[in-house]
């Protein structure tokens, strides 16, 4: 029902309120259907220019344009998310905790469950695919940190280098290729200190990314360059929906429950 209502207020505000102006970054996670993401991608192809994630924030003008990203690390996204990327020459990032990579059995579920607070019996990236995906031109690697920790419960320096910084070295000795992007475990408000920010900054980050709704004008500069915003999306949902939470509709209800928080 909650679910339900959302959606209706994420259509009604598109229609009373001003669309976003600026590109978008889609956030999604495991991909269970092959047949759903391509619905996605042709619908996307149609609306907007699905462009790299380095182009769309060093574009002067991104409006109508949007980037793919995905979180975590599962095995989904070389079985199956891959190929049908690979089919319609679409560009995506991989956000990967690399303490998950090449996980089996119960320690991948244990991973799944205490770090990735999932209930599914999800499957995770093997260092194989991992770096299958890093080799295809279309895809970037970035960071996630090792454990896929809040960041905001660390107050040590130290452990926000080991998860922040070692996370970003791991990955690159993976795959053999330069990390440049974060994005942030959870990824609200609630799961990033300025002191976590400042660590992204020292590690050598390009550009770090929340799970907070916001258009990008490429005006970010400072601090702002590391908490660029993204779209969290669900294959499950219907393309209008979609439609209407790139053009803004989620963002104006997501700061009224903030604000409501406070």
């Amino acid at each position: 029902m909650a679910k339900r209502l959302r959606n209706l207020l994420i259509h009604a505000a598109t229609r009373i309120l001003p669309a976003s102006k600026g590109g978008r970054v889609i956030c999604l996670h495991e991909v269970s259907r092959g047949d759903l993401l391509d619905e996605k991608l042709v619908n996307l192809k149609k609306k907007r220019a699905v462009v790299p994630l380095d182009a769309l924030i060093e574009d002067p003008e991104p409006a109508g344009k949007v980037s793919l990203t995905f979180d975590d690390g599962y095995a989904s996204w070389a079985e199956i998310a891959a190929p049908v990327l690979e089919h319609h020459g679409i560009p995506a990032t991989f956000f990967v905790n690399s303490g998950c990579v090449g996980l089996e059995r119960e320690q991948a579920m244990g991973y799944v469950k205490n770090a990735l607070r999932r209930t599914q019996n999800l499957l995770l990236i093997s260092l194989e695919q991992l770096k299958a995906l890093a080799a295809n031109p279309l895809f970037a690697i970035g960071s996630h940190t090792i454990n896929h920790v809040n960041l905001k419960q660390l107050d040590s320096r130290d452990q926000l280098h080991k998860e922040i910084c070692e996370d970003r070295r791991m990955l690159e000795e993976f795959t053999g290729r330069e990390v440049t992007f974060f994005s942030y475990p959870f990824g609200n408000m609630d799961s990033i200190s300025e002191k976590a920010i400042s660590v992204v900054a020292e590690c050598g980050f390009k550009a770090a990314f929340t799970y907070v709704p916001k258009d990008y004008h490429n005006c970010h500069k400072g601090r702002d360059r590391f908490l660029i915003g993204r779209d969290g999306l669900n294959l499950y949902d219907d393309n209008d929906l979609w439609d209407a939470w790139l053009s803004g509709g989620y963002d104006w209800i997501y700061r009224i429950k903030t604000l409501l928080k406070r």
